[in-house]
C-alpha cells in the first residue's frame, strides 16, 4: 500500500512539475514570455501556424535618447499540444520619431533541428503620427505600382499599420485617397 501511495505520489509531482511554465492561451503566453513590459497588445495575425504579435511597451534602460517614449515590439508564438503556447523569438521592439508616419520591419526564420530552412515571415508595421493620413499602402521595389493595403489599427485615439510581407517603399494617403507621404524606394 505504502509503493501504491509512493507511485501515486511520484506521478503527482511529475505532472506538477511538467505543467509548471506552460502557458494554456496565447495571452497567458504574451504576458509571460515576451521579456518586456507590454502595454497594449496591438495586433495578432497568424501565419502558417505562427501567431505574429505587435505590441507597444515602454522600453526600460538609461539611454537618454530613448527616454518615456513607446516602442513598438514584435512576438512571434506557436502552440503545440505538448508544451502549450510558446514565444519562438526573436523578441526585439524598435522606437523612432517621424512626423507622418513609422515604419519598422521585422522578420522570424524558422529552422529544423538539423538546421534546414523551414519558413521565413516578414512584418512591416508601425505608428501614425500625422492625423491626416488613414491608410498606409505598401510595394517592393521590383513591382512599384503594386501596392497593398495595410491593416490599420486604431487603439485608445492612436493609429498604428500592420502588414505581413517584404515591402520597402511605403505610402501615406488621406481619407479622400490623396498621397500625403511616401518614403523609401
Amino acid at each position: 500500500m505504502i509503493k501504491v501511495k509512493k507511485l501515486v505520489l511520484l506521478i503527482c509531482t511529475i505532472f506538477f512539475i511538467s505543467a509548471c511554465g506552460e502557458n494554456e492561451t496565447l495571452e497567458e503566453a504574451i504576458e509571460n514570455d515576451i521579456p518586456f513590459d507590454v502595454l497594449e497588445t496591438i495586433h495578432i495575425e497568424e501565419v502558417d501556424g505562427v501567431y505574429v504579435v505587435m505590441y507597444s511597451t515602454i522600453p526600460e534602460g538609461d539611454q537618454p535618447q530613448i527616454g518615456n517614449m513607446e516602442g513598438l515590439g514584435i512576438a512571434y508564438f506557436t502552440e503545440t499540444d505538448v508544451d502549450g503556447w510558446k514565444n519562438v523569438g526573436p523578441d526585439s521592439w524598435t522606437r523612432m520619431d517621424h512626423d507622418q508616419f513609422t515604419v519598422y520591419n521585422d522578420f522570424h526564420r524558422e529552422f529544423t533541428d538539423e538546421g534546414e530552412f523551414v519558413t521565413e515571415i516578414r512584418v512591416v508595421h508601425g505608428k501614425v503620427n500625422n492625423p491626416e493620413i488613414e491608410q498606409i499602402k505598401m510595394a517592393n521595389r521590383e513591382t512599384p505600382n503594386d501596392l497593398s493595403e495595410a491593416t490599420m489599427i486604431h487603439i485608445n485615439g492612436d493609429t498604428y499599420y500592420f502588414m505581413i510581407g517584404d515591402y520597402h517603399i511605403y505610402q501615406g494617403y488621406s481619407e479622400d485617397g490623396e498621397l500625403v507621404f511616401e518614403q523609401g524606394g
